[in-house]
């Protein structure tokens, strides 16, 4: 059997093109590739596309002339609607084809799915690899599969859902993941599954909830280390991102030493790597970050969100501004860059918020310690609540839901509506800049020197991007002016011609 795994071009059915960013790291759908890879030890032939990296065009003509009994479309909120166009695009070119959906909006939203997209045949709730294997197992025989546990179909005008599946708890069973695209030196991989966290903007965790089982599983550092070293001998990949939500998922403090040691004994010299980590958790394992330092990391995502409590209760953090600022200070202290997440537009932000977390950032010198890779914050787009998350819920409480928006709420207070509206061209100018400096940052062949004067100039943008969401802030309020002020553009020229 003839098995194809998509995931389909991310859409943006609001914004128009010049509003959108284009990342140039385009990172596989990992669900995908573990599937295809289990599929294929069980013996059935198993190909996947990654929609980011093909043409429309090239994956329908992919999907029309291999011959494939079953479609699989993974979907997300960021490529949903795309997802249902070419759900319904085979189905019009192949009315035969089996086509199923999986993935966080297939799971979560799947009785929209079943009821309004006639050509889906049924989703996939939750994990996925044993699902699927059961359903392909059984496709030929309807009265099989509509009871495997972990679906969702239509039955009668009537969507019926399977009981749960069980998640898999011992990760180490599953093969390496299938990577048709890999291509350069930096490559994606997983440590765990799920996360302790519970963050209200977060879909992970409404996930793992639709199946039976703990929440987090890590997988053994040897196997870990295992993939890594068959990726660097295979694809000669050195540098590493770890994916999974919540590295330092962990209870045991031996599971890292563990990983260190196994980089050593399998003798991955000048490896590189990243991961995300909480700040309660860089706090936790605070004496074991320069092994991690040592063994390679690179820098660490921290998922520090806000310095305003009201903010961080609303995202259902767990953490405190006090807890933020302690964790960012051990790394500062401890020279390790980091990369913040952060979200300072939520629908009820107010301006004073706003400055305090922007001065925040100045304050403890984020500009000279965050990696190179850090997004300027203006570009940290308003928090999108998707629907069937537990933000989502909130808004809707709140009277702030807005379905025609992109971000699906709109602002409670007139200042900050003026705020996100001035900074649209902003965004626009200050990303392309940084966009280019990484570019140039990342050459193989770069010097030393040209790699210092870089870095500084790193800096300087997110510098440059504070001050000039701090002078918006102070306009709109006491002299009525809703554009970032023309000097701060012509900063960005000169940055420009320094490059």
């Amino acid at each position: 059997m003839n098995i194809c795994l998509v995931s389909a071009q991310v859409s943006n059915p609001i914004k128009s093109k010049d509003e959108k960013f284009q990342s140039d790291f385009v990172y596989m759908c990992i669900d995908n590739a573990y599937t295809a890879a289990y599929l294929e030890q069980l013996g059935y032939s198993v190909d996947v596309i990654e929609g980011e990296l093909e043409s429309k065009k090239e994956v329908m003509k992919k999907i029309v002339t291999n011959n494939y009994q079953v479609v699989g479309i993974s979907i997300n909120y960021s490529n949903y609607i795309e997802s249902i166009r070419l759900i319904n695009a085979i189905s019009k070119k192949m009315p035969k084809m089996f086509i199923f959906a999986c993935g966080y909006y297939a799971t979560l939203k799947y009785q929209e799915l079943i009821n309004d997209v006639e050509s889906l045949d049924c989703c996939i709730i939750g994990e996925q690899e044993i699902t699927i294997a059961n359903l392909v197992g059984n496709i030929n025989n309807k009265n099989l599969w509509i009871n495997i546990p972990g679906l969702a179909y239509k039955q009668n005008g009537e969507c019926i859902r399977t009981e749960k599946v069980r998640l898999i708890e011992n990760l180490d069973i599953l093969p390496f993941p299938k990577r048709p695209y890999q291509t350069s030196d930096m490559a994606e991989i997983i440590s765990a599954r799920g996360c302790y966290g519970d963050c209200s903007f977060c879909s992970s965790n409404d996930m793992t909830k639709e199946a039976i089982g703990p929440r987090v599983r890590l997988r053994s550092p040897k196997n870990v280390v295992d993939e890594m070293k068959h990726l660097a001998d295979m694809y000669h990949v050195t540098y590493f991102n770890f994916a999974n939500d919540n590295f330092m998922n962990f209870k045991e403090e031996n599971w890292l030493s563990d990983f260190v040691a196994e980089i050593k004994s399998h003798n991955l010299q000048n490896i590189k790597f990243s991961i995300f980590a909480r700040a309660n958790d860089i706090i936790r394992n605070r004496n074991q970050l320069m092994i991690l330092h040592d063994a390679g990391l690179d820098y660490i995502f921290v998922g520090v969100e806000s310095f305003i409590d009201r903010q961080l209760k609303l995202y259902n953090k767990g953490n405190t501004s006090e807890i933020n600022l302690k964790a960012l200070d051990i790394l500062r202290s401890e020279n390790i860059k980091y990369v913040c997440g952060f979200i300072p537009l939520d629908p009820f932000v107010v301006i004073d918020e706003l400055r305090y977390n922007f001065y925040t950032l100045i304050k403890i010198g984020f500009q000279s310690h965050a990696h190179f890779m850090q997004v300027p914050i203006s570009c940290l787009e308003p928090l999108y609540a998707g629907e069937g998350s537990k933000l989502f819920e909130v808004y809707k409480t709140q009277n702030v839901v807005d379905a025609n928006n992109i971000y699906r709420f709109e602002f409670a207070h007139e200042e900050i509506i003026q705020f996100n509206k001035a900074l649209k061209p902003w965004r626009q100018k200050i990303f392309m800049l940084n966009k280019k400096v990484i570019k140039l940052l990342q050459e193989s062949d770069i010097t030393l020197e040209r790699r210092k004067i870089l870095l500084a100039l790193k800096s300087q943008i997110i510098l440059l991007d504070l001050r000039a969401m701090l002078y918006l802030c102070d306009d709109i309020v006491e002299n009525g002016i809703n554009e970032v002020q023309t000097s701060f553009y012509d900063e960005i020229v000169e940055l420009e011609t320094a490059i």
